[in-house]
């Protein structure tokens, strides 16, 4: 890779100071790729390994990175960016931004780790908010749902698309430090910004109790299904299961964990 297009991926703010630091070190960088956010990659990641320098870029800056490089090369740049761009896209595990499948889960009363000045369900109605544990607890997704269905009172009020996400290492130094500190609330979470709630004709019965179990489910068969148990059974019939997560397994249904 040029030193052109080096700079483009890996910016920094003295090149020549850092590169010489590299050099004195035996020169190089080592990259880790994942869907991490930089805030939880420093959090997990040394800044070193044997005096190599350690930097983390997460699949979204890459893809941000990798467009504006290819707009701003022409010729053999140009060609070979467009290769790496096409081999992540089979290579990288993400979800396909075209998915149907919303991810349902309960947002209830509770307040996490028992206090704070929002309920679960204030963050996604009121904040359009909504996180959950990374690497942790059971069962949670890695790669991020392009939908999230809500539900309480045993029906599903709403239905949201994921704007962005982020994997932070302490929900309560990064985003809400009224949330009281404890080994869940200062553990790696997953958090997501809503888009506004989906057109619904009214709330959507569960159909049966499925308590507080965490489900996949087709947006298109939740909203014309007359139940989310109905919606979930065509949801199966249409694809065969729910989506793959990184894990290498399919669930239709997942045990709650709170929240």
């Amino acid at each position: 890779m040029t030193r052109r297009l080096t700079d483009r991926f890996f910016p920094v703010d003295n090149w020549s100071a850092t590169r010489t630091e590299w050099t004195n070190h035996g020169g190089g960088l080592l990259v880790t790729l994942s869907d991490c956010s930089p805030a939880y990659a420093a959090y997990e990641l040394p800044e070193a390994v044997r005096g190599v320098p350690v930097q983390h870029l997460p699949w979204s800056k890459v893809k941000e990175r990798l467009g504006a490089a290819k707009r701003a090369s022409g010729g053999a740049e140009r060609y070979w960016l467009g290769e790496l761009d096409d081999y992540l896209r089979r290579a990288v595990r993400v979800r396909d931004p075209a998915s149907g499948w919303a991810y349902c889960v309960v947002v209830s009363l509770d307040r996490p780790s028992g206090g704070g000045e929002r309920t679960f369900r204030d963050f996604v109605v009121k904040e359009a908010t909504y996180f959950h544990p990374f690497g942790w607890g059971s069962g949670w997704p890695r790669n991020p749902p392009n939908f999230l269905a809500f539900r309480w009172n045993g029906k599903v009020h709403q239905v949201r698309r994921v704007v962005a996400h982020e994997v932070v290492p302490d929900l309560l130094q990064e985003h809400w430090p009224d949330i009281p500190e404890n080994d869940d609330s200062t553990r790696p979470h997953a958090v997501y910004r809503l888009g506004p709630p989906l057109p619904m004709n009214g709330a959507i019965p569960a159909g049966t109790n499925y308590c507080a179990a965490r489900v996949w489910v087709l947006v298109d068969q939740l909203l014309t299904a007359p139940n989310l148990k109905a919606a979930i059974a065509s949801s199966k019939a249409l694809t065969g299961g729910a989506p793959v997560d990184q894990d290498g397994c399919a669930h239709l249904i997942w045990p709650h964990l709170g929240g």
